[in-house]
């Protein structure tokens, strides 16, 4: 137990290292040694927790974002979710600097397409239920969603970052509608495709 609280304090103490670094370079240009130097651990002490700086952001995501969203009934609250990820974004800049940084982007979104494959899947799941849908075609349109909104929060946030965003809610409604009603119709058409065979 004790080891555990000491691992996560000095996960933490490298965490806080590379916000304040994030936010003088990009990201593919911090090394280990900087971390190391800002927080005052050595490099083997980074090494022991993490392979390298883009899984020390990973663990930042996961414990910051991941945690929070798991209040949420994701079936019910997918726009929830959605604006929460957004709302975490812009309060935490080191991530918005990720996003603008062309590795870090990579990061970013597959930190978003871990976060709403399970949102996505309820709500696809809870519109297929009652149809006669294969499970590798629910399965593909979980993929499809989660890959373009994963895709399109990255743009987002990019395009939140240059002010030409202003309406956060307005856009995320637009997303949880589009996903409802064309995946509704999708699942609806498939449905009525493998019935006249």
């Amino acid at each position: 137990m004790k080891h555990n609280i000491a691992s996560n304090i000095t996960k933490q103490a490298f965490a806080d290292a590379l916000k304040q670094a994030v936010e003088k370079k990009p990201l593919s240009k911090i090394t280990v040694t900087e971390l190391v130097d800002i927080c005052g651990f050595n490099r083997k002490t980074f090494y022991y927790h993490f392979d390298s700086v883009y899984a020390l952001v990973h663990w930042i995501l996961e414990q910051e974002a991941i945690q929070a969203m798991r209040q949420y009934d994701l079936l019910l609250d997918l726009e929830d979710v959605i604006l929460f990820l957004v709302d975490y974004v812009q309060k935490n800049p080191y991530i918005r600097y990720c996003i603008l940084d062309a590795y870090g982007r990579a990061e970013i979104k597959n930190f978003f397409i871990s976060d709403l494959k399970e949102a996505v899947g309820a709500a696809v799941g809870y519109y297929a239920k009652d149809l006669a849908v294969p499970e590798d075609y629910v399965t593909f349109l979980i993929g499809f969603y989660t890959e373009a909104l994963a895709g399109y929060l990255v743009d987002f946030v990019r395009l939140v970052n240059e002010k030409k965003v202003h309406d956060d809610k307005k856009h995320v409604h637009y997303l949880t509608v589009t996903l409802r009603v064309t995946a509704q119709a999708a699942l609806k058409q498939f449905s009525e495709d493998v019935e006249h065979g």
